[in-house]
């Protein structure tokens, strides 16, 4: 769905002009999320005759490196207005983009019948995703980088394998697809979105396949992706002192050697004390 708003593709790193705007954060700790679930726990009760969901447990492990190297996208791919550009301002969207499904409600409908429907919430709580399921679904409203219900320009990059999310199951099987990543300026001159995004096949063997009144499924395609919304800022470097200051050098050569002058005057004064006092006793 993003590769249909794609409008160019680079080999190059830093290919998007963007201006500096406002001082920098501190950002959070990168993050990470872990967690178990069983497969037909997503799925919502269903009235149809035969539905046969594998009763399959999925482990799951998502390492999101983005928020903490928000500034290496920003060094990797944007040409800066400035000396010295960081992140000013970053936010994050998580999305499951579900391929070959039906209808347009509040479930994500496996079957033409709707007798075997996932649904959205649980979706969204098990993984931390936005769920879409189709071009005009509602849910892309809620991604970072859709402004006036418009979709940027993207243009392909090198993916930075920012985002990875990694699957085990006692019954269902994984593939993965190959990564892309794409940029794409925002409204805000300083402000750019970076995404990232894999194709990831749920398999299930023949024998525990999704069965919806008679509607056998043995893969449900999906891909799964993050986004970054980036706005750059400005540095303020702290005031060092001039290396090659000739004054300040001056002053403090000149400070030591009065210093050492004083230090033997007075110690020239102590002598002539002592010899004054041993003769007049």
């Amino acid at each position: 769905m993003i590769s249909k708003y794609v409008v160019s593709q680079s080999e190059e790193r830093r290919i998007l002009p963007r201006s500096c705007i406002g001082n920098c954060t501190i950002l959070p700790a990168c993050a990470g999320a872990a967690g178990i679930i069983r497969f037909q726990d997503l799925f919502t009760p269903s009235a149809c005759k035969f539905v046969n969901i594998p009763d399959a447990t999925i482990r799951y492990n998502i390492i999101i490196d983005a928020r903490c190297n928000s500034d290496t996208i920003i060094n990797e791919y944007v040409i800066p207005q400035c000396e010295r550009p960081c992140t000013a301002s970053v936010s994050q969207n998580m999305f499951t983009i579900f391929l070959e499904v039906f209808g347009n409600t509040d479930v994500i409908q496996l079957d033409p019948n709707g007798c075997c429907n996932i649904s959205r919430i649980l979706w969204e709580a098990a993984f931390g995703h936005i769920p879409i399921t189709q071009e005009n679904d509602p849910n892309w409203r809620r991604l970072c980088f859709i402004e006036n219900d418009q979709f940027p320009a993207f243009i392909a990059v090198p993916p930075l394998n920012i985002y990875n999310w990694i699957f085990n199951s006692d019954i269902i099987t994984f593939e993965y697809g190959e990564r892309e990543a794409y940029i794409a300026a925002l409204s805000n001159p300083n402000c750019f979105t970076y995404v990232e995004a894999i194709p990831i096949r749920f398999i299930f063997p023949d024998e525990n396949a999704i069965i919806c009144d008679d509607y056998r499924r043995e893969k449900i395609d999906t891909v799964w992706g993050g986004a970054l919304c980036i706005c750059i800022g400005q540095s303020i470097e702290e005031e060092r002192p001039d290396p090659f200051n000739l004054k300040e050098d001056y002053e403090i050569l000149s400070s030591l050697t009065i210093g050492a002058d004083l230090w033997e005057i007075q110690k020239d004064i102590d002598t002539l004390t002592k010899i004054i006092i041993s003769r007049s006793i």
